[in-house]
């Protein structure tokens, strides 16, 4: 079983974890020190990997600990008891139910029929890849981890060039088989243990975990490479005669402080990309703001100052002195002049401003969302309810 698992990376392969203890089932492991030399030589994160293959649910690396080790001596208990073994899946099963109810009202399933339905749940239909879904899961474990243990990684954004034009020239069939060429040449030149994500549309996303801006950088330039290289059928008929990607990179945390403004970052540099004549890779850039923002939680009324429209409802997500970020339903007109409506916590009336949306992006999630960028000018933001906002915000983010 030791040569299942060989350390790459500094990272164990779940794939690899998953057939090793599968051979496990035929070859049994019987000595709970055998497992012990595995861990030592895979490192601290060996339990956690192996219960989340068995259980599909994370556990805290020190629980995950307390909790292989007592499964090892468990199953050589019930051996003692039984005079026979029942196996690490046995013995995990009746652990958890009487010894450690840590997993409640367990359901026997097939392996190879669950293994069918998480794919379908986390996968793309058409080319395979991890989905939105997986996608966002990832990344909020991503950040938890950056934060609790010091470490960076970094997001990747591609989209695939004038795609438009091989659609209308060729058909969605065949726009769709290049969709699935451009994830498969993607997913080859991946390290093993990177995220490769449909993120929407021809828009792809990468997670690289513990890797820097310089490391993207260079997974970025293999990806946009190996798409120049690869043969598409019909691509002459393109501007530059083939079929290329931008690609947009940011890093946690030298870019951003949450998910949602890494993807943002992320996303402008991929923009950066196609303003400057695509089939290139570009990084964040250090953001020069005037003003640092604070976080801020509060409902707000918003509308068109030239319409007569109803007030749509949204959700301060942060404030400064040259504006706020808000949560919205639907999408807004940029450069649009608006006026907003703050409910805020503690104040007896409202903050009413007035501004223009200078950035609108979507929200991560499945649900459909956007924020926006409100710019407000000083005789905005020197009302005295709005000078309270920001004096009593609970922290600077940037």
């Amino acid at each position: 079983m030791k040569d299942l698992l060989p350390a790459e990376d500094g990272a164990l392969n779940l794939s690899q974890l998953e057939e090793a203890l599968s051979w496990e089932e035929k070859n049994p492991l019987l000595d709970p020190r055998a497992w012990l030399d595995l861990e030592a030589q895979h490192g601290p994160d060996f339990p956690r990997a192996v219960l989340y293959v068995l259980t599909r649910k994370s556990f805290e690396p020190r629980e995950a600990r307390r909790y292989w080790r007592g499964i090892l001596n468990h199953r050589r208990a019930l051996r003692e008891v039984l005079g026979r073994d029942v196996g690490l899946r046995a013995a995990l099963c009746d652990y958890f139910v009487n010894i450690e109810p840590a997993v409640k009202s367990p359901i026997i399933l097939e392996e190879e029929l669950f293994a069918q339905k998480e794919q379908t749940a986390l996968c793309d239909e058409l080319t395979g890849l991890f989905n939105r879904r997986l996608f966002n899961s990832v990344l909020g474990k991503q950040i938890a981890s950056s934060r609790r243990y010091g470490h960076c990684f970094s997001l990747l954004l591609l989209d695939v060039d004038w795609f438009k034009v091989y659609n209308d020239r060729h058909g969605h069939l065949a726009g769709d088989q290049a969709l699935v060429d451009i994830a498969g040449i993607l997913h080859g030149s991946a390290r093993n243990i990177d995220y490769v994500v449909r993120f929407g549309g021809e828009e792809f996303a990468v997670i690289l975990p513990l890797a820097d801006k310089e490391q993207a950088l260079a997974v970025a330039q293999r990806h946009l490479r190996a798409v120049e290289e690869h043969e598409f059928a019909g691509q002459e008929v393109m501007p530059r005669g083939r079929l290329t990607i931008s690609v947009g990179v940011a890093t946690y945390p030298d870019d951003a402080q949450n998910a949602l403004d890494l993807i943002n970052r992320a996303d402008q540099a991929l923009y950066a990309a196609k303003r400057r004549g695509r089939d290139l890779v570009m990084a964040a850039k250090p953001e020069r703001r005037r003003h640092p923002r604070i976080s801020f939680r509060g409902e707000v009324s918003y509308r068109y100052l030239d319409s007569q429209q109803v007030y749509l409802r949204g959700q301060a997500l942060d404030i400064s002195q040259g504006g706020l970020g808000l949560h919205a339903t639907e999408s807004v007109e940029a450069q649009r002049p608006m006026e907003i409506i703050i409910q805020a916590p503690g104040q007896k009336l409202d903050i009413n401003v007035q501004g223009s949306v200078v950035r609108v992006s979507l929200l991560p999630g499945t649900r459909p969302g956007y924020r926006l960028g409100v710019a407000l000018d000083d005789s905005q933001t020197q009302q005295p309810g709005y000078q309270a906002l920001l004096a009593n915000g609970p922290r600077t983010l940037q």
